[in-house]
């Protein structure tokens, strides 16, 4: 069952990790285009302010270390989640062998049983005899 619970947890979270990926890499998309955009503007403008020019050349510089900031944590969380998919593996792994080891034991304890038994079964008939011997010696 702690099997079970924890492969649904993995699971989970690699499905919110993918969707974290999904909403970085959208983010980053997007800062990009405004990037693509201000650099054009600026490259456009000609008669823009030294002012103007410095404030779109920082926001050009921040949106391109928000960039660099999103592509490391998506890399991070690729590591976090193929970190996850091999816990699932292994979970896997462990799982397949709990359930081959109880498969073994089933076996095993079936042919106890039957051994069990035939030897019961033996011993009853054995004392069947041993009873009709004494009870003919008495007679």
């Amino acid at each position: 069952m702690t099997i079970l619970c924890s492969r649904r947890h993995i699971f989970s979270t690699i499905k919110n990790y993918k969707c974290q990926t999904y909403n970085l890499e959208q983010d980053i998309v997007l800062h990009e285009e405004r990037i693509q955009y201000l650099e054009e503007k600026l490259a456009n403008t000609i008669e823009l302010s030294i002012q103007e020019r410095t404030e779109l050349k920082k926001e050009i510089r921040d949106l391109k270390k928000i960039v660099y900031k999103l592509k490391k944590e998506i890399k991070q969380k690729d590591k976090e989640l193929i970190a996850r998919e091999n816990q699932l593996a292994e979970f896997d792994a462990l799982a397949k062998q709990k359930s081959s080891y109880n498969e073994a034991l089933a076996k095993q304890k079936s042919f106890y049983n039957k051994a069990l038994a035939k030897q019961k079964s033996d011993s009853d008939a054995e004392i069947e005899k041993l009873r009709k011997e004494v009870q003919s010696q008495k007679a």
